[in-house]
Order: C-alpha cells, then sequence, then structure tokens
C-alpha cells in the first residue's frame, strides 16, 4: 500500500508512532513477498491462525485501525476512505502530544 508506506516515512521516527500491516488469509510465504515488492518497509505481520484477526474482530478488508498506547481500538474502518481518515486521527493525535 504506497499510501500507508507514505504515512510510514513521515511519522517512523516518532516514538509514539507504529505502523504495520496484517496478513490473513495468506498461506504460502512466497505470498509475502508480494509486500515486498510493494515497497513496505512497515512491520508485516503474519497471520497465519487468525488470532489477529479474530482479536479485532476484523470482518472486512482492508480494515484500518488506530490503536491507543493501552490497546484500546480509537478508529477501525473498512471503507475506501479508512486510511485517509486513520491518518487524520494519528496526526492529530501526535501533534497534540
Amino acid at each position: 500500500m504506497p499510501g500507508l508506506e507514505d504515512f510510514y516515512q513521515a511519522n517512523k521516527d516518532n516514538p509514539d508512532f507504529m505502523t504495520m500491516t496484517v496478513l490473513a488469509e495468506v498461506q504460502k510465504t512466497e505470498d509475502l513477498d508480494e509486500w515486498a515488492d510493494f515497497g513496505a518497509t512497515y512491520t508485516v505481520l503474519w497471520d497465519t491462525d487468525d488470532t489477529i484477526t479474530q482479536a479485532y474482530d476484523v470482518v472486512d478488508r482492508p480494515m484500518f485501525m488506530v490503536i491507543g498506547r493501552d490497546m484500546t481500538i480509537l478508529f477501525r474502518r473498512s471503507n475506501a476512505g479508512g486510511l485517509a481518515q486513520a491518518e487524520e486521527l494519528v496526526e492529530t493525535l501526535l501533534s497534540a502530544e
């Protein structure tokens, strides 16, 4: 996801910020190479047994979430504008510190 990579690059030096992608429904390690092809330099978690997917009740993909330091979900959207909305919230939260 190029937009997510750009957002990560712009904020990666902030100690209060972390970007990751959780991949579910990926069965072979070769399929993970696609994320390298996208140029993703942020953390990519391979959810082989749906532990993360179930814990955060992910039903639609892609789903964008902002999770607070205490691990509560502050934002979750699976619509087309989800990434932009998540970025806006993160920027607001980071600037408030």
